[in-house]
């Protein structure tokens, strides 16, 4: 399969994934979204890494999203797990998630020995009962604008510190778009980047002004 996969896609810019059940375990604290990973899905989780070449595992079945790389490996595949667009969510996932579609946008990044590497960033909507809104909040799905980029190994602490070095002194905020301009990592965080970032810029004293359960803040400002 290895010696296939290889063949079939080592020319192809972007190379895809579509499964319905989710390749490993997909859990979510306090949600019970059932246990049923795909058959020998890890072993197949290593066969891609074990292609040499970037993947992105796209599957569905749990109603719940999650963006997350599985593996160690420089070659790990990124793993994108869709929201539903229209079941009816019931019980703790309807208070943590909602129903959700996506338009990505898929590149190029070159790393540091010059070759093509996969990255995205992800528009993403949910519905409020009367029309399809950009994410904002946690509780609203996989959150809008955010992404991965597989050219670049992302250095959370660094990124603290040049957001806190971007933001003007002697002016009393900087808008999150303003520092997106200045920093294009921001346009590539999974889920995880951005809460550990939110919890390395607390440390720098940078200081959020959003609602605390919003995914981005809308403007930052130093002490």
């Amino acid at each position: 399969m290895k010696l296939n996969l290889t063949n079939l896609a080592k020319d192809k810019v972007f190379r895809f994934v579509l499964i319905h059940h989710p390749p490993n375990n997909h859990e979510e604290p306090d949600v019970e979204l059932g246990r049923e990973p795909m058959f020998n899905g890890v072993s197949f989780l290593r066969v891609l890494e074990d292609t040499g070449l970037d993947w992105l595992v796209i599957h569905g079945h749990k109603h719940f999203q999650r963006l997350v790389r599985i593996g160690d490996s420089d070659r790990s595949p990124m793993i994108f797990g869709a929201g539903s667009f229209g079941a009816g969510l019931k019980g703790t996932v309807a208070t943590k998630t909602k129903n959700q579609f996506y338009i990505i946008d898929f590149d190029v990044g070159i790393d540091a020995i010059g070759e093509e590497r996969l990255k995205a960033n992800f528009n993403s909507f949910y519905w409020d009962l009367t029309e399809w809104r950009p994410v904002v909040q946690e509780t609203q799905g996989l959150p809008n604008f955010c992404g991965f980029d597989l050219s670049k190994k992302l250095d959370v602490p660094q990124l603290a510190v040049l957001i806190r070095d971007a933001i003007p002194h002697g002016t009393p905020w900087c808008t999150w778009a303003e520092l997106k301009e200045q920093i294009h990592a921001l346009n590539y965080l999974t889920p995880s980047d951005i809460k550990s970032l939110k919890v390395a810029l607390g440390k720098l004293k940078v200081k959020g002004v959003a609602e605390p359960q919003n995914w981005f803040p809308e403007q930052l400002s130093l002490p």
